[in-house]
């Protein structure tokens, strides 16, 4: 009943999990809580009555201290909730009007993560992406590369490979955050659906 148990435990913590087909396409939140579970349920399972009174008492001051230590660090160290900049408030405009499956890329912004806009547009807008973070484990090594190969075609300036992927990805709609880079997608033949001052929404013709 233990073996498996730890032996999961085991490849996970020397991160050998990754070299374990299919058990490395589970996301690491989920072995979390697998190990929580069985961390509580052979807890609960201790008989306390055969343990030392101090051990007894020292397991009762854990319970209270360590919650508290978490709590604590927690509020110290955990960011507060982050207001929205132009640059976000732009974004959130330029989401009703894309077309097709849409890709966001090249931002830099600390206030600003792509995966939060697919969870918003999917959520409010009921838009569909090509990003395979959201449905990480159910995607192929290949997809994952392509998606990366896709943003370096970006960098690199190379319009007839970054039309190519996104007909391949079946992606309809791009939104870039800095102007250089909808000027590039311009010269890709993209058409321009709407540009503002911090990012810009392109269409693959």
């Amino acid at each position: 009943f233990f073996l498996p148990i730890l032996i999961i435990n085991f490849l996970v913590l020397t991160r050998l999990i990754v070299l374990v087909p299919f058990l490395n396409n589970i996301f690491p939140d989920i072995y979390n809580l697998f190990f929580i579970f069985f961390a509580m349920l052979f807890f609960v399972k201790i008989n306390f009555a055969l343990l030392k009174p101090w051990l007894v008492f020292l397991t009762k001051v854990a319970l209270v201290v360590v919650p508290l230590i978490f709590v604590l660090f927690s509020a110290l160290y955990t960011p507060y909730f982050v207001g929205h900049t132009p640059l976000e408030e732009e974004i959130l405009e330029l989401l009703p009007q894309v077309e097709g499956k849409y890709l966001l890329f090249r931002s830099s912004s600390p206030t600003s993560h792509p995966p939060s806009y697919y969870i918003y547009g999917m959520i409010y807008h009921n838009l569909s992406t090509a990003y395979g973070g959201l449905t990480y484990g159910s995607i192929t090594n290949e997809y994952r590369l392509s998606f990366f190969d896709l943003e370096d075609t970006i960098e690199n300036r190379d319009c007839e490979t970054l039309i190519s992927s996104l007909e391949e990805l079946d992606v309809s709609s791009l939104i870039l955050f800095y102007d250089e880079d909808c000027q590039f997608l311009e010269t890709c033949g993209m058409e321009l659906k709407k540009r503002g001052e911090y990012s810009c929404l392109y269409i693959l013709k």
